[in-house]
Order: structure tokens, then sequence, then C-alpha cells
């Protein structure tokens, strides 16, 4: 099922983040963040007739996206303001990669986290330099409490994804994409606060304006996609519960506006769905994908969008799966 189109807008480009940000970024992630792989998936191109590509962000360092903003974050900061230390939050994979950047420059770090991170992140966030503090059951909660440390301390807040920094980091996903594959049609990606998608927008729409941005959310927490609809922005969002926690919660003034110049459309998938193509990664592409990073895949499975008769981009942001509920899942049946 088809959900909500927001294409037919003129493509503007962003004064704070564009294509040049977006190249700086790149740079300085060097020798820290890998070229993931972008190869043909040829199970999924044989299902739709098109030829779709897998974007494997599920392999990078700290096993999610999310270290390219947070290391291109702290490494564009001055000293003065790494001094003060850093204070975020998270659903754990942005955690994560502030957790490791921190480590790099050897900035104190705080992070909240809501207690629905799953326990194998929180287990991961714990093996970096940070102190972590478990707040609020939903990721809205626990970026209150990071807001009001951050007023209380003096310490820097790094935003998620409301930052031109954070974005520019995660656009650099889209930019090797395009790289790679100059003539994509189309681009799916998962969508939570937004920082991913709206900066691989920008890097793909820099190249060719008529690639098609799509992104995808569970219905249990669909900030993006109701905002996008309603022409307001959700900053929280009545969340329910999801195993794609890590795009759970509200978005932000920036992304919204970036995101209704930038995105053509959004779908919405059931929590089925993911669980599903959870399933179909690991059966046929032996790529262990957590829930948030399997949404794309699980709204193509389930004919949730009219896939191009070209070349789709299908973006894998993260593996960090927890254990016990990959056993569950496996042992499921559709």
């Amino acid at each position: 099922m088809r959900l909500s189109t927001f294409g037919g807008r003129e493509y503007k480009k962003m004064t704070e983040i564009g294509a040049r940000q977006i190249q700086a970024a790149h740079e300085r992630l060097k020798g820290i963040v890998r070229t993931t792989p972008f190869a043909i998936s040829p199970e999924l191109s044989r299902r739709t007739g098109s030829a779709v590509f897998l974007k494997l962000e599920c392999l990078q360092q700290t096993g999610s996206f999310k270290i390219r903003g947070a290391f291109n974050k702290i490494a564009a900061m001055d000293e003065a303001d790494r001094a003060k230390g850093i204070v975020t939050a998270s659903a754990g994979n942005h955690a994560q990669g502030i957790g490791l950047a921190a480590e790099l420059f050897n900035v104190p770090a705080r992070v909240f986290v809501p207690e629905i991170t799953p326990r194998n992140k929180v287990e991961a966030i714990r093996r970096y330099p940070v102190e972590l503090i478990v707040t609020g059951k939903l990721f809205d909660q626990a970026h209150a409490a990071a807001l009001a440390d951050a007023e209380k301390t003096g310490r820097t807040y790094i935003a998620a994804f409301e930052d031109p920094d954070i974005i520019a980091g995660q656009g650099t996903v889209g930019m090797e994409m395009i790289q790679a594959v100059p003539d994509l049609d189309a681009a799916l990606f998962p969508v939570g606060g937004g920082g991913l998608i709206t900066g691989c927008a920008i890097a793909l729409k820099a190249v060719n304006p008529n690639i098609r941005v799509i992104g995808c959310q569970s219905e249990a927490s669909c900030a993006m996609t109701r905002s996008l609809e309603q022409n307001r922005v959700y900053t929280t969002f009545p969340s329910q519960e999801t195993i794609a926690e890590g795009l759970e919660g509200g978005i932000a003034p920036l992304t919204y506006e970036l995101g209704r110049q930038l995105i053509d459309e959004m779908v919405l998938v059931r929590e089925k769905d993911i669980r599903t193509a959870i399933r179909f990664l690991l059966a046929d592409h032996r790529l262990v994908v957590e829930g948030s990073g399997a949404v794309g895949v699980a709204a193509l499975l389930a004919d949730r969008f009219e896939a191009p008769k070209g070349k789709l981009a299908i973006v894998l942001s993260g593996g960090n799966l927890d254990y016990g509920l990959l056993k569950q899942i496996v042992n499921e049946s559709d």
C-alpha cells in the first residue's frame, strides 16, 4: 500500500547544509568509517523486476551509520566546546557513535538512553568511556533529560539529528551511493529523526534532482510521515511498542523543513513486516540487520510501495540486533 507522496516541489539548496558540507564531512571521516558495500541483491531484483542495491551500513564501525554524523560533529567542534564535555540522547546507535568519537578526541561524554534501548546496545555503549544514564521509557523523555542536563552543566549538547554537522556526516552515505551507481532512479531510507534521509537526499539530488527519495517508518512510530501529511512538526510523538526502536520518537524543525523539500514519498510498514524482513535478510543475504535497518526491505517485501523499473537503493542502516530477539524472530513463521 502506498501512503504519502510529497513530490513535485522544486529542490532548493540549503544554506547550512549542501554538497560542500557533505564533501568536507567525507574528508574528515577518511580512515574512521568504512566505505560499506553497495551491491545488487539478486533475490530482491528478481522479485521486483528492478535492480535493487543494498547499502550495508549494518557492517559499519559501531554497527550503524551513526558514527558518521557523531564523528563529523565532534571533529568540527572547537577545543573550548570539547573541553566543556558533551551530552547527548540516543536510542542506542548514536550513543555508540558518540562514544567512539569521544574516545578518539578524549572528550568527556554523558549519554542518556531510554528504557526501551535493547540490552545489547546498552552493553555496547558501556564499552566506551562515557557516563551512561538510562531514563524515561521512550526516546523523547531521554532527550528532554539530556537537554536539561546540558542546560544545568554547561556541557555541549549534541543532537542525534537536529544539527547541520550531524546531517552532513550522515549524507556521506548518499555520497558513496551515487559515486558507486551514478544512475540511481530511487533510494529508500529508514526514517527516525530524519538526519539520514535528509543528508543523503542533499547528496543525491545535488547530482540528480530527479532521484526519488523515499522514507520508511513503522506504523508504530511515524513522526515524519504525520508531520509531512499534516504540515506540522511532531517534535515528540506518541509511539507504540516497536522493534525499530532506533526510529522511535519525534523529529525536529530542521529535519522537517529539509524533509518537506527533499522527500518525495513516505511509506509505513507493520511490525510483522519488519520481522519478516529481518528473517529474509538473514536467510537470503546472511546479514544480521536490526529492525530500524530492515524497514526498507520490509516495505519492498510487503509491497508497501511501487518499486521503480530501474535502479533502486535501500539503506540497511544498522546491524545491532539483540541476540534474544533475533532467535525469537528466526523461530517464527510468516
